[in-house]
């Protein structure tokens, strides 16, 4: 698409540029954004062996350094950016950074310049560039292709992430039961708002028509006249 066409594009026709990779997706689905965004006949395949991604790029082979975790699909993303550097740049949908689904945009790379040098301003409001070596997921510093030893400490990292969810988790959980037994107190006080004063009225009243169903009546007991009025 021609630079001045896609800066014009607002809403559904901007997003649609886009391919939209879930932070829960498969590696493999994201080799296939990356062949529709740059051609059909995008010079790339892949094979998944041993638990590992590899692919071809123009014939030469590409381990992906997967890690089995939450950060494999910036790492793939990020290890096909590199594949394809000479050629083309990739960009993330800015609007779409602290959702659970983030935006790709593969463009060549005179396009890219032109956006630079012709469309600051709406870069800064649109797009921002991929940063190589970054899970934009988990904030994460990982690894990837032609960078394997990028990120030495990434498992202890990822431990700590996974505790700080968990514990997140548990206050959240602990949070929710709070608010639910405090909803239950409410309930049964406004319950006993509601109960009490209507028993207070039904007493009265009670009280009303006993003394006045018999109004000769000097001594009552139990409802029953024992001693009645003399004149």
């Amino acid at each position: 698409m021609e630079i001045d066409k896609l800066v014009s594009l607002d809403g559904d026709g901007f997003d649609n540029q886009f391919g939209w990779v879930d932070w829960r997706q498969d590696d493999a689905a994201i080799i296939d954004i990356f062949k529709s965004q740059v051609t059909d006949k995008f010079p790339i395949d892949s094979e998944q062996k041993d638990g590992g991604l590899m692919v071809r790029y123009y014939g030469q082979p590409y381990s992906i350094p997967l890690t089995h975790t939450v950060c494999d699909r910036y790492i793939t993303i990020n290890s096909l950016a590199e594949i394809i550097s000479d050629t083309h740049s990739v960009w993330l949908h800015k609007n779409a950074m602290e959702n659970d689904t983030h935006g790709i945009l593969v463009l060549p790379n005179n396009h890219s310049e032109e956006l630079k040098r012709n469309h600051a301003p709406w870069i800064e409001s649109h797009l921002q560039a991929l940063r190589k070596g970054v899970d934009e997921f988990s904030g994460l510093t990982i690894p990837y292709v032609g960078h394997e030893d990028n990120a030495p400490c990434l498992a202890g990292e990822l431990r700590v992430l996974e505790a700080n969810r968990e514990a997140r988790d548990i206050r959240i959980q602990q949070a929710s039961q709070q608010s639910e037994r405090a909803t239950r107190q409410f309930r049964y006080k406004s319950y006993l708002s509601l109960v009490i004063p209507g028993l207070i009225t039904l007493a009265i009243i009670w009280m009303l028509i006993l003394k006045y169903q018999e109004p000769d009546c000097r001594v009552r007991v139990d409802g029953k006249c024992l001693v009645d009025s003399v004149d």
